[in-house]
């Protein structure tokens, strides 16, 4: 599945360097507190981007 947001170079480099180093490890639980802490991240990045656009979007902002 394409993104439908475009990468730079700078991230698809820093994206396969991840890769590379995911496919480098071999302990299972290590992978499971790793995918455990990005799903964790990848929430906060979700609900601060949501806040964002809220506050942005707001009656406020809209008066300024």
């Amino acid at each position: 599945m394409q993104p439908s947001i475009a990468l730079s170079l700078n991230q698809h480099l820093e994206l396969e360097q991840s890769r590379r180093h995911l496919d480098g490890i071999d302990d299972l639980q290590r992978l499971k507190d790793m995918a455990k802490e990005f799903l964790l991240n990848w929430q906060l990045e979700r609900a601060e981007s949501k806040r964002i656009i809220q506050e942005e979007l707001s009656p406020q902002s809209l008066s300024l």
